[in-house]
C-alpha cells in the first residue's frame, strides 16, 4: 500500500533510535577548516548522489522509505556496506538528518571510524537546535571516537629492532619489533624509524587513522661499507672470501664485517690481506704484488758442476803428479757428479737469493780455509816436500771447507733470508778483495810464502767492505753485476796497458800489477757512478693490461679495458 511522508518519517525516526557505533578519525590535516569543508570532503557518498529526474515529491518519499527499509534489514543482517548504499539512496531522495546517524553507525560497525565521525559531525550540524541533549550526546560520542588510538605492530627480520614513531613534536611512541604489545598512538602523520645494530636504518612516513590496526614487516639489510681494491699490476685477479670478483680494480658495497682479500697474477707472488669493513666510510686497499723471485736452480746447478770439475781435476792432478789425461778425466767425473747431484736435489723454485748465498758461503769458506791451511802447512817442518805438502793441505782444506760451506748454506738459506742484491755485494766485495791481495803479491814480487797472508788479508778486507756497503745501500743483483763488469773491464784494460808499456826487466810484473790495480779501481768507481740510478729508473715502462669498472647514470656497473704502466 502507498506510504505517506509521515509514515516515512516515522520509519526514519524509528531507525534513528539504533545505537551509535564507534567512529573513525579525519585523515590528516589538522589545519583549521569549517564543518562544511570537512563534510564536503568526508561525506562524499551523500554529496555526490544524484536524485533520479522526473520524480514528484510523493514518489521521492516512497522510494526513500523503501530504500530505508532495505537498509534497516541489511544492517540487522550485518551487511553494513550494502546498508550504507541503501541509507545513502534514501537520503538522496529525501534528505533527513537522522539518516546521517544510521550511516555513521554502519561505518562504525565496519570499523571505519573516520567516516563515522564525519557523518556524526554532519548529523550534529543538521540536528534542529531545539534537540540540545541529542546534540550534546553525539558531540561527546565524536570526542570519544576521535580519542581511539591506532594500534601498530612491527615485525622485522632479524627480530629485536627498535621502532620509533615521531612527529613534529618529537618521539610519540617507541617499541621493539615483534614485541607482544602493539604501539597505541593517536591519528596523524608520523615518521617511522627502524634501527638495529649492524643493519641499515629504515625510515618510512606513515599516516594512521582513528582506531585502525596496522601491521608492518621489514626485511632489514645489513649495514654496508664500500670496499675498493686496486692492484699493481692491473692484471691481477682479485678474490674476496675465496670468490673471484674482479681483475685489477674492484669496487662494491659489502655488509660490515671481516673479509679476506687475495690477489694473484702470473709472474708475481700472491698476496693475502685480512680487512675489516667497520663503517659506511669503507676501506680503500692498494695491493702491489712483488715479482716472483727468479729461480736460482740453474745457477746452483752450474756452480755445483763447476765446483765438481775443479775439485775432481785438482784432486786427480795432485794424486797423479799433474798427469794431464788423469787430471782431465778427474775433472770430467767431478763435473758429472756435481751436475747430477745438484740437478736431482735442487728444487725448481729454489730462490735466486738462496743460490747466491750458498755459492758465496761455499766459495768464501773454501778460500779462507784453503789459504789458511796452505799457510800453516808452509811453516811445518815435518813436510819433506814442502811444495807438495802445501798444495795437498791447501787443497784438502779448501775442498772440505767448500763442501761444508755448501751444506751449511743449503740448511741455513731460508733462515738467513738475505736479499740477492745484498748477497751479491758481499760476494763481490770478497772477490775483489781476494783479487787485490793477489795483485799486491805480484806488485811487490813477494816470495811465495806471502801469497796466503796477502790473499787472506785482501779476502777478509773485501768481505768486510761488502758487508758494510750492503748495510747502507740497496742495490739489485743486476746493478752489482754491472759494477763487477766495470771492474773486470778496468782490470783487463789496465793489465793490457801495463804489458804494453812495461820494460823487459825485473820490474815488468810490478808495472803490470800497478796498471791492473789502477784499472780495476777506476773501472769499479766509474761503473758505480754511471749506474747510480740504475735501480730507480726503468729504461722501458712496464705496461700491463688493466680492467676497471665504471658506474653509469643509471647506476649500472660497466667493465672497461685498457693498459696501465709505471714510467
Amino acid at each position: 500500500m502507498p506510504r505517506t511522508w509521515l509514515h516515512t518519517l516515522a520509519l526514519i525516526a524509528g531507525g534513528a533510535l539504533l545505537a551509535p557505533a564507534p567512529s573513525a578519525a579525519q585523515p590528516a590535516a589538522p589545519a583549521p577548516a569549517t564543518v562544511e569543508t570537512v563534510e564536503a570532503i568526508e561525506t562524499v557518498e551523500i554529496d555526490r548522489c544524484v536524485t533520479p529526474p522526473g520524480l514528484d515529491p510523493r514518489q521521492a518519499e516512497n522510494q526513500a522509505a523503501d530504500h530505508y527499509d532495505r537498509g534497516t534489514r541489511l544492517y540487522e543482517q550485518g551487511d553494513y556496506e550494502a546498508a550504507i548504499e541503501e541509507f545513502v539512496s534514501a537520503y538522496c531522495r529525501k534528505p533527513f538528518y537522522r539518516v546521517l546517524k544510521d550511516i555513521a553507525q554502519s561505518f562504525e560497525r565496519m570499523v571505519n571510524y573516520e567516516k563515522a565521525v564525519a557523518y556524526l559531525r554532519r548529523y550534529v550540524r543538521e540536528t534542529p537546535p531545539e534537540e540540545v541533549e541529542e546534540r550534546r550526546v553525539q558531540s561527546a560520542r565524536i570526542a570519544v571516537l576521535e580519542r581511539l588510538p591506532a594500534r601498530i605492530r612491527v615485525a622485522t627480520a632479524p627480530e629485536g629492532a627498535e621502532v620509533v614513531l615521531r612527529d613534529e613534536h618529537g618521539v610519540r611512541a617507541r617499541a621493539i619489533s615483534d614485541g607482544s604489545a602493539p604501539m597505541a598512538i593517536p591519528k596523524g602523520r608520523y615518521l617511522m624509524v627502524v634501527t638495529h645494530d649492524g643493519y641499515q636504518t629504515i625510515e618510512r612516513p606513515i599516516e594512521v587513522e582513528i582506531g585502525q590496526p596496522y601491521s608492518y614487516y621489514f626485511q632489514l639489510d645489513p649495514q654496508r661499507g664500500r670496499l675498493r681494491v686496486i692492484t699493481v699490476p692491473g692484471s691481477a685477479r682479485i678474490f674476496v672470501d675465496k670468490r673471484w670478483v674482479a681483475i685489477g680494480n674492484y669496487v662494491d658495497d659489502l655488509a660490515l664485517g671481516n673479509y679476506v682479500v687475495e690477489t694473484e697474477a702470473d709472474g708475481y707472488l700472491s698476496a693475502r690481506r685480512e680487512i675489516a669493513v667497520t663503517d659506511t666510510q669503507g676501506v680503500n686497499l692498494t695491493i702491489e704484488l712483488d715479482p716472483q723471485p727468479r729461480s736460482g736452480r740453474l745457477e746452483l746447478v752450474a756452480a755445483a758442476a763447476t765446483g765438481g770439475a775443479l775439485i775432481g781435476g785438482a784432486v786427480t792432478a795432485t794424486a797423479s803428479d799433474n798427469e794431464p789425461i788423469r787430471s782431465i778425466a778427474g775433472a770430467g767425473v767431478g763435473l758429472a757428479a756435481g751436475l747430477a747431484g745438484a740437478y736431482l736435489s735442487v728444487p725448481r723454485d729454489w730462490p735466486l737469493s738462496d743460490s747466491s748465498y750458498v755459492i758465496g758461503l761455499s766459495t768464501i769458506a773454501s778460500l779462507e780455509i784453503g789459504l789458511l791451511g796452505s799457510f800453516i802447512a808452509r811453516g811445518l817442518d815435518s813436510c819433506r816436500n814442502r811444495s807438495s805438502c802445501v798444495r795437498q793441505v791447501g787443497l784438502a782444506s779448501a775442498v772440505g771447507a767448500g763442501l761444508t760451506g755448501a751444506v751449511t748454506g743449503v740448511l741455513t738459506a731460508s733462515r738467513a733470508d738475505i736479499d740477492d742484491g745484498d748477497m751479491s755485494l758481499v760476494n763481490s766485495g770478497a772477490m775483489w778483495g781476494a783479487v787485490t791481495g793477489t795483485i799486491f803479491w805480484q806488485v811487490f814480487n813477494s816470495e811465495r810464502r806471502l801469497l796466503e797472508p796477502l790473499g787472506l788479508g785482501g779476502l777478509n778486507m773485501g768481505l768486510l767492505a761488502g758487508i758494510l756497503i750492503a748495510q747502507r745501500v740497496d742495490y739489485s743483483r743486476r746493478h752489482v753485476v754491472l759494477i763487477d763488469l766495470g771492474g773486470a773491464s778496468g782490470l783487463v784494460i789496465g793489465a793490457a796497458l801495463g804489458t804494453l808499456v812495461s820494460a823487459s826487466d825485473d820490474s815488468a810484473n810490478e808495472q803490470r800489477g800497478n796498471f791492473a790495480l789502477a784499472g780495476m779501481v777506476l773501472g769499479l768507481i766509474t761503473s758505480t757512478y754511471l749506474t747510480r740510478n740504475f735501480d730507480e729508473v726503468s729504461p722501458l715502462p712496464a705496461l700491463s693490461p688493466a680492467v676497471d669498472t665504471t658506474t653509469g647514470s643509471d647506476g649500472q656497473h660497466t667493465l672497461t679495458f685498457g693498459v696501465q704502466g709505471r714510467f
